[in-house]
């Protein structure tokens, strides 16, 4: 019994510095990554590594985007906007907060308006809604932070895309002469209105002319928004940059010789309204 109660004490013992040790070593990755997102990123290093990919991060890091920015991370310099930073000794993947960078996300809230169509209203929630206006506010987050470190360009992905190329090449041999490139789909139906973003180049003049004009549709154009949902589908932050594609592409657009957007797809959708 005595035996017993002396190998007893000596396994609690060892649990006690087991425990021990491992919340000494949590609590040093805790604040490794809170010394890496509270010092920020420091813009002249970031400025010097060609164009960088941004992952905007609501909430915990899922597993999935964790193994995307890994994979990118070899061939390009990351950059992880999020309220919830991770643990990474690669030396290529940084952390921003997003409180740092929600300025004029947190200005477009109040003009923001939920615009649920057709089959989809079933859907008209809380989470839905704040899904739908996070993937608005991401603009405005990515263009304060291209504004806070005087970034020229930056390569936004979305958490569900995997990058294996060097973002910096590709972009120097093709569409040099763009102000930004997003993936504008095929036009299948009536008011389809799919410009997508999930993997698009952006430079701060064509960032700063998207978010402009997404105040300025919510907040003065709003009955064109409902032309969507009424026709039966949501509005989300793809109809919005599909519109912003198309006013860049009328010829009678006095916007269309300071920028150009480039488009990998279609050119004209003349069933589109």
């Amino acid at each position: 019994l005595q035996k017993f109660r002396r190998k007893f004490k000596i396994m609690v013992f060892g649990i006690v510095l087991l425990l021990g040790f491992y919340s000494n070593l949590c609590y040093s990755i805790e604040r490794n990554i809170q010394h890496k997102v509270n010092n920020g990123i420091d813009p002249l290093q970031l400025r010097s590594v060609g164009i960088p990919i941004v992952y905007i991060a609501f909430g915990a890091v899922p597993l999935y985007l964790k193994v995307a920015i890994e994979l990118a991370s070899r061939k390009n310099f990351i950059v992880v906007i999020t309220d919830r930073a991770f643990h990474t000794n690669n030396s290529f993947v940084h952390f921003e907060k997003i409180e740092r960078n929600f300025h004029s996300a947190s200005k477009f809230a109040p003009i923001f308006k939920h615009l649920p169509g057709g089959k989809f209203k079933s859907w008209d929630n809380n989470g839905t809604v704040q899904n739908e206006l996070r993937g608005i506010q991401r603009w405005f987050i990515l263009r304060d932070f291209m504004q806070q470190t005087r970034l020229s360009k930056v390569f936004y992905s979305n958490h569900d895309n995997v990058v294996y190329a060097n973002i910096t090449y590709a972009c120097a041999i093709q569409r040099s002469n763009c102000s930004s490139i997003i993936n504008i789909e095929d036009q299948r139906q009536n008011f389809s209105w799919i410009g997508s973003g999930e993997a698009s180049l952006w430079n701060i003049h064509a960032l700063n002319d998207f978010c402009n004009f997404t105040i300025n549709i919510y907040s003065k154009h709003l009955d064109t928004l409902r032309l969507k949902a009424e026709s039966g589908s949501m509005v989300v932050d793809m109809s919005i940059l599909w519109l912003w594609w198309v006013a860049h592409h009328d010829l009678n657009s006095a916007l269309l010789s300071k920028w150009n957007i480039g488009a990998p797809f279609f050119s004209r959708f003349p069933n589109a309204f």
